[in-house]
This record gives C-alpha cells, structure tokens and sequence, in this order.
C-alpha cells in the first residue's frame, strides 16, 4: 500500500520513490525467505508432502543451509526496518518543507498586501 501510494502521488520524488520500489522487493524475498525457513525447519506441509521433488527439498535439521536461510531472512527483516525507517524520514523531511514553504508563501504574500 505505501509502495502504490509513493509510486501515485510522489513520482517526481526519487528520493521517495527508490526505498519504496526497494521496500517493495525486500518483502516479497521476505515472503519467499519465510517460506524457506519454514520448511528447512519444519519440513513441508501435510498436503504438500506428496510431491517427490518436494521431499528432496527438506533440509536436515541444524544443517548448513538451514542456518543461511534463517539468517538471511532475519538480516532481510533489518532490511526493511531500515528502509523503511528511511522511507518515513525523508516523507516526513518532506512534509516538513513543504509546511515550510507554506508559512513563508504566506509571509510573502501577507508582506506584498
């Protein structure tokens, strides 16, 4: 939702519009990464079990790629902590400026009557 509304109104702002097309890739490998650690820990769900290419996927517990996984899924949430963090203090730098430049629209304009 914040991607779409940065994309919409803030086009014109790459400083805004970078971090939230980033923001938007960082969860969706999120997603798949939770995916991924999920299975490395638990194995495949109950309906999913079948598929023999499936089975060949599981990972043994306290193994190698179990442990990247889980970590490149955890480095991946500060990730987004930080981009997003980032994200909310240019768009509030931002709003911030342009109140700025409201009150000193007004003072101008006030001054000029």
């Amino acid at each position: 939702l914040l991607a779409s509304r940065v994309l919409r109104d803030f086009r014109h702002q790459p400083a805004l519009t970078r971090p939230a097309i980033a923001l938007v890739a960082l969860i969706a490998a999120q997603l798949a990464l939770g995916v991924g650690a999920w299975v490395v820990n638990f194995g495949w769900p109950v309906w999913f079990q079948g598929y023999a290419w499936a089975e060949r996927h599981v990972i043994v517990q306290e193994s190698f790629r179990q442990a990247i996984i889980t970590t490149a899924h955890v480095a991946n949430g500060s990730l987004i902590l930080a981009v997003s963090t980032m994200l909310a203090l240019r768009s509030l730098r931002l709003v911030q400026g342009e109140a700025r430049g409201a009150v000193t629209l007004k003072i101008l304009l006030g001054a000029a009557a």
